[in-house]
């Protein structure tokens, strides 16, 4: 059994990755200060918990700058976690599949969860009318393991004939690097984990120059998630 998994016009398995900041607003701003580039960020959605905006890393590829919606009245978990954070930090990223159900099978088949799974259709509340199928390779929440999507209709990327920024590189690394590569090998993922402190960077050519950004990976998975989210749950009580 085999997946395509698409590889992007910058040359890696990678779909987008997301950028986690407290404040969407000056999280943009402070990407485009040090790239020399244009974060398209729309107004705030209120379904939605999160605010972001994009920054194209090729003409099929972007990193989103992702944060808590300002305007969302519940307390949503992950929204909680950017809602901490000190300064801006690569959290998640994305794979893209053409057959969303045959990645799927192909995980079952190696007893490897696909959680959190969704089918979202966001003509009515998303601008770009982007509609997706999506799930996280489990188990758990961790930053060096991929979330994959399925595109019905892809969000459009600005300026993609001729993008500001480029990927030149993308880097993981995880205490636990040798049980990943055999998942991701399983799965047909050629993007290594080496073995080390979590870790999780990138390295894009922007007008403003090459630009890395690196820092450790988050980690929510079970029993210590439950943990974490007490406690931000308490605190965003407190506020």
């Amino acid at each position: 059994m085999s997946v395509n998994i698409l590889r992007r016009s910058h040359g890696f398995q990678l779909d987008h990755v997301a950028l986690g900041v407290p404040d969407t607003h000056e999280g943009a701003a402070w990407v485009e200060a040090q790239t020399g580039a244009t974060v398209h960020l729309r107004d705030p959605n209120p379904s939605l918990w999160y605010w972001s905006g994009v920054l194209p890393i090729g003409t099929d590829a972007f990193l989103e700058v992702i944060g808590p919606n300002p305007n969302w009245p519940k307390f949503q978990p992950f929204r909680a976690v950017l809602c901490e954070l000190e300064r801006p930090a690569l959290l998640f990223w994305y794979i893209a599949v053409d057959d969303f159900d045959g990645f799927l099978a192909l995980a079952k088949s190696h007893d490897i969860p696909i959680e959190n799974r969704g089918d979202f259709n966001l003509d009515n509340a998303n601008p770009d009318g982007s509609q997706f199928r999506r799930g996280l390779v489990g188990p758990g929440f961790t930053t060096a393991r991929p979330n994959v999507i399925s595109w019905k209709r892809a969000p459009q990327i600005p300026d993609t004939e001729a993008p500001a920024c480029r990927l030149t590189d993308f880097e993981l690394s995880d205490p636990k690097a040798g049980e990943m590569n055999m998942t991701f090998a399983k799965l047909g993922i050629d993007i290594p984990v080496t073995k080390g402190p979590s870790r999780i960077a990138v390295s894009l050519q922007t007008p403003n120059g090459d630009w890395h950004l690196e820092n450790a990976g988050i980690d929510l998975a079970m029993p210590g998630m439950l943990w974490k989210m007490a406690g931000l749950w308490w605190r965003s009580r407190s506020r």
